[in-house]
């Protein structure tokens, strides 16, 4: 299991908590604490001393940033599955052993996931299902058994402290991409983690809510239109569509050109490139390149993009189907 910490001693004592009563306790717990200049590492010294298992902690003296203290720890970490955990959650007694044995129910996964609750800066239940607020229902659940690329594409589904990856993937994630386009950030972690386990096969799914997903002020990444989302998660997801410029759409999509491509270059040098992943890089690729390349002229965006709804792929794979086509049409 690894852990990134910084500057995490409010939340911090709960999920250290959660982690020691685990009902399979982690084989290891690999820590490294990103230059916290509070009480964070005191905790984490103080857990490793009564901790039911091994906890290794490296003491950073420079700040880095979420990726390259969870790439740092997953470099280090020994295990054939490693567990993502963040500071400021919860865990479910029985979180590493229901992942855990999903994998191990789906050896062809190299990743698994579970939804999780939301929870407020004091605990108390804010939502029961991270899913849900999403836009991930019934429907998305079962289009991921099918086509776990396409549904990663097109939404925001997993949050790295609900994941679990297998050990042979780690070569082709790290290190995680930086400086890929010198105009775009680059991608969150956890995002890159999942497109690129997606890409190679199929991904495993925990519906159950394995996590208490905590939302306060000083997280770094939260969810965006939070409160929107809760009321009404699929309007929101696509009404989205229609609130961006021309000029950030072709940032996204380039955004995402460059990534998928980068995970393409990735397969390729650690060998886990297939035939599949080759055709559906080689399709979400297209997609995203006719997106960019649509004309200014709205009349002269129509055939090109009903052409592409009416394949059945693109828009309906990659994008979220009609609402991202009409969007198109009218920006």
């Amino acid at each position: 299991m690894v852990l990134a910490t910084y500057n995490g001693e409010h939340f911090l004592a709960e999920q250290l908590t959660s982690l020691a009563n685990q009902l399979r306790p982690p084989d290891e717990v690999v820590v490294v604490d990103d230059a916290s200049h509070d009480h964070t590492v005191a905790l984490l010294r103080d857990f490793r001393v009564s901790a039911p298992f091994k906890v290794r902690i490296v003491d950073r003296k420079h700040h880095l940033g979420t990726a390259a203290t969870f790439a740092e720890a997953m470099e280090m970490a020994t295990g054939d599955i490693i567990v993502i955990c963040d500071q400021d959650d919860r865990w479910r007694s029985d979180k590493i052993s229901v992942l855990v044995d999903r994998m191990r129910a789906e050896p062809n996964a190299l990743l698994a996931f579970s939804d999780a609750r939301l929870i407020d800066a004091n605990g108390a239940l804010m939502d029961p299902s991270r899913w849900r607020v999403a836009g991930f229902s019934a429907r998305q659940v079962q289009a991921m058994a099918r086509d776990s690329f396409g549904q990663m594409m097109s939404r925001q589904i997993m949050s790295g402290c609900t994941s679990a990856v297998r050990a042979e993937l780690i070569p082709a994630l790290l290190p995680f991409p930086s400086g890929l386009h010198p105009d775009l950030p680059d991608m969150i972690y956890d995002r890159w983690i999942s497109l690129l386990a997606a890409a190679v096969g199929p991904v495993a799914l925990v519906t159950d809510q394995l996590v208490d997903y905590r939302i306060h002020r000083d997280q770094q990444i939260g969810i965006p239109a939070l409160k929107i989302r809760r009321l009404a998660p699929r309007a929101a997801l696509h009404l989205a569509q229609f609130r961006v410029t021309p000029e950030q759409v072709e940032q996204r999509t380039e955004f995402h050109r460059i990534h998928i491509q980068e995970i393409d270059r990735r397969l390729l040098a650690t060998g886990l490139t297939s035939s599949m992943s080759d055709r559906q890089i080689q399709e979400a690729d297209e997609h995203l390149r006719l997106r960019t390349e649509l004309s200014p002229a709205r009349a002269e965006r129509v055939g090109p993009v009903l052409r592409e709804f009416r394949s059945g792929g693109g828009y309906r794979r990659f994008s979220l189907g009609v609402a991202t086509a009409l969007s198109d049409l009218i920006r």
